[in-house]
């Protein structure tokens, strides 16, 4: 496929246009033209796996999934900048980006009333040169659970390109435990797309943890469409060398008393960029709901570009919205305290990325997996 730069996970409401701080681009040729080999362990009992095209995956959804009413335009809001039927973080233009690469969709559905006890590994390993797509649909069923890992990795001086896009949908008091674990070459530029629609009492659970790539664009749109429902991520990420990190989370509360937590533990080195973007929009409708966001932001060095966008837009009366950013360097004070018991800087460096980091590998239920996440925690300050 011809190679183009595209816009990628734009705001929901255009802000502070001078700062370019609206939506990311993908400003290398880029292509995602061949498929990936998907490695499930065994699936329990009341999950199934099923392989499809992105047009029957398109279709599914335009027949199974809640409906995303269309916003009117209110007090100069235009709602352009998510022309979708089905919601997602990146946006329509890596809709079609993913369509025009032929991208073949892995579907997991969960039986209604199904309870499953064990995580479910999803592992995708890529290979030096690797220019690779891949769609996920996930359904879980009236009353059910799932917990499910989903896991990119490449070799450590790898480079290629990854695209993934996620596609969930939970139906009444269903609730999805989602892991998504980044650990690709340095080079590799990786593309990380959610969308999920929850019915009335549904919950999402997600976790995120970036730490690899040279460039990363991770976008996720949660749509809250049932009443009572929640969603909670906790994202973690590492910029290093000359990377850059671009992450747009989206949470639409359109139900009554929906629940929304995120938070979001960075850590910035060397020359990287990291530009964030985090809305909680509440909806008519909305009545009732909370929502809350925060993101901290730990700078190791002088040379690095920081883009922070918090963000609540509201069209309800009778609803809670905080959000905060907490950016900065290691404290004076700490450092001397650590120096006095014999830990140089580099030391106490590695100790606060460990506990930040860290925190988020650690709500991953599956040991193997959490390990080799603290070893490529390690590697990015063992030179």
């Amino acid at each position: 496929m011809s190679k183009t730069a595209m816009k990628v996970g734009h705001i929901p409401s255009l802000t502070w246009n001078r700062l370019e701080a609206n939506e990311g681009t993908v400003s290398q040729g880029l292509s995602a033209s061949t498929e990936v080999e998907t490695r499930f362990e065994e699936l329990p009992q009341g999950v199934s796996h099923l392989r499809m095209t992105g047009k029957e995956a398109a279709d599914w959804l335009r027949k199974h999934a809640p409906e995303e009413k269309p916003e009117a335009v209110i007090a100069g809001k235009v709602p352009i900048y998510h022309p979708q039927t089905f919601g997602t973080g990146l946006g329509a233009e890596y809709d079609a980006f993913l369509e025009k690469a032929g991208t073949a969709v892995e579907m997991l559905e969960v039986e209604p009333d199904t309870k499953c006890d064990e995580p479910v590994t999803w592992s995708v390993n890529f290979q030096d040169g690797s220019e690779a797509s891949q769609g996920q649909l996930i359904h879980v069923g009236e009353n059910s659970s799932l917990t499910l890992l989903i896991r990119a990795a490449s070799g450590r001086k790898d480079s290629g390109t990854a695209a993934f896009s996620t596609k969930i949908v939970l139906e009444k008091g269903a609730s999805l435990f989602l892991a998504k674990a980044q650990l690709l070459g340095e080079g590799y530029t990786f593309l990380d797309d959610t969308g999920a629609a929850l019915s009335e009492d549904a919950s999402l659970k997600m976790i995120q943890i970036e730490l690899g790539g040279a460039k990363v664009f991770v976008g996720t749109q949660t749509e809250l469409i049932g009443a009572r429902s929640s969603f909670e991520a906790h994202v973690g990420y590492l910029g290093a060398g000359k990377g850059e990190v671009d992450v747009n989370y989206n949470a639409v509360q359109r139900g009554r008393r929906t629940n929304v937590q995120m938070s979001f533990d960075g850590v910035l080195k060397d020359e990287s960029q990291k530009a964030f973007r985090g809305t909680i929009d509440f909806r008519k409708g909305s009545k009732g709901s909370k929502g809350d966001e925060q993101e901290n932001v730990l700078l190791l060095s002088d040379n690095i570009v920081n883009k922070t966008l918090p963000i609540i837009l509201c069209e309800e009366e009778d609803v809670e919205g905080r959000h905060g950013a907490s950016i900065g360097q290691l404290d004076g004070e700490m450092l001397f305290y650590m120096a006095t018991r014999g830990i140089d800087r580099k030391e106490a460096e590695q100790i606060m990325v460990r506990a930040r980091l860290g925190a988020v590998a650690r709500e991953i239920p599956d040991l193997p997996l959490r390990a080799e996440l603290m070893n490529k925690i390690e590697e990015a300050f063992a030179e």
